[in-house]
């Protein structure tokens, strides 16, 4: 894979330590980050890589030195340049297949944040709106221009 640029970084770390911030002051399960693998089928194995992946308290396992076994109940993906919607389609698909509950595509060219509760509902957040948690994640909030700030 090639490495992410500067932009891409500082999302992932803001939206990330938010999130890591607000779950564990809640112990409400863990925040995982770098492009962490997550088994969407097994044999063969089909392996996704997420930004950012947020596992409740319920669905968690203790991290191990492989992939991800369980779903995330969030996954966030950030858009880098060269990604086309037809990726994000299909990573959308294979999120919702496991039950992942939410993804967030944040779009950096467009500084907003796309809610997906499956592959087609969707909400759109733009930077004066606030982003906020559902489910397990209840009472989680950033606003979206915080996201994008260096």
């Amino acid at each position: 894979m090639t490495p992410t640029g500067d932009e891409h970084g500082t999302i992932e770390f803001n939206l990330g330590s938010e999130l890591r911030t607000f779950a564990r002051k809640n112990k409400l399960g863990r925040v995982t980050g770098g492009e962490v693998g997550i088994y969407i089928r097994r044999r063969p194995d089909r392996i996704r890589a997420a930004d950012i992946a947020f596992i409740s308290a319920e669905r968690s396992i203790r991290p191990t030195k492989g992939f991800l076994e369980v779903a995330p109940d969030l996954v966030v993906e950030i858009m880098s340049p060269d990604d086309r919607w037809q990726t994000i389609r299909e990573k959308l698909t294979d999120y919702f297949s496991i039950d992942v509950a939410r993804v967030w595509i944040v779009e950096p060219q467009n500084r907003k944040v796309l809610v997906f509760s499956s592959p087609i509902d969707v909400e759109e957040y733009g930077e004066g709106d606030i982003l906020r948690g559902e489910g397990a994640l209840e009472g989680f909030s950033v606003p979206v221009a915080d996201l994008f700030i260096g």
